[in-house]
């Protein structure tokens, strides 16, 4: 996914932007990437501020073992199932993924504890914001932007942003893929070294590399598993 999402140089960029309308998949996407750089044995630190942490887990676990959530989350799962599951949650344990998910997350927060992270874990490099409008008012995005590249910056790690699009009645039309100009925020956009906006019908799913800061831009279609919210080219 990493590659055929042209992410291959994610490492060297401080930003990236996954942006899309509620309910089409921008979490899952940043997630599915997620794992993909925990099974290289580096870190990943989650700050989500839409769901709890264990939310969170149980819908990564859906779609490392291709088990439905619903089927996941009632335990109601088959003999190999059930297997895969505690394999895969043991692989977990194993690896470097950090999930924050306080009553209140802002920004002077997520400084604080990327840094206290990163300092314990050196092998951290990527962080995810989810989502960036439940962090920050319209009026304050410009100020976030700066300061969360600094943050990449000073940490030396990629901030993978997810970001709702713009109410639009364009983006209604059935068909219809977004563009940059739809990003709710502007300074996010222009700040970020990779933007990506995602759109879907049923399970086929778009990738419009819109912004690529150190490569090429252009779009890649992948597929969405409804039921165990994984995409996959």
């Amino acid at each position: 996914m990493i590659n055929k999402l042209k992410l291959e140089n994610f490492k060297q960029v401080n930003t990236i932007i996954i942006a899309s309308r509620p309910g089409v998949g921008k979490s899952s996407l940043a997630r599915n990437i997620a794992q993909e750089v925990l099974d290289r044995w580096e870190g990943v630190v989650i700050f989500s501020l839409e769901r709890g942490n264990e939310d969170v887990f149980a819908r990564m676990l859906s779609a490392r073992t291709s088990i439905p959530l619903k089927r996941l989350i009632s335990e109601n799962m088959y003999g190999e199932e059930w297997e895969e599951f505690t394999s895969q949650s043991h692989t977990y344990s194993n690896q470097n993924l950090f999930f924050e998910d306080e009553d209140v997350i802002h920004i002077e927060l997520i400084e604080q504890k990327l840094r206290k992270l990163k300092a314990q874990h050196e092998e951290i490099s990527l962080c995810i914001i989810d989502y960036i409008q439940l962090l920050a008012s319209s009026s304050q995005s410009c100020e976030m932007s700066k300061r969360i590249n600094l943050l990449a910056k000073e940490l030396q790690i990629t901030i993978m942003i997810t970001s709702q699009l713009a109410r639009n009645s364009r983006l209604l039309v059935s068909g219809a893929k977004p563009k940059l100009s739809d990003i709710r925020e502007k300074c996010y956009a222009d700040d970020a070294d990779i933007v990506m906006l995602l759109s879907r019908d049923g399970k086929d799913a778009v990738v419009d590399i819109a912004k690529h800061s150190m490569g090429k831009t252009g779009m890649v279609k992948i597929s969405f598993d409804v039921e165990c919210l994984k995409f996959s080219i």
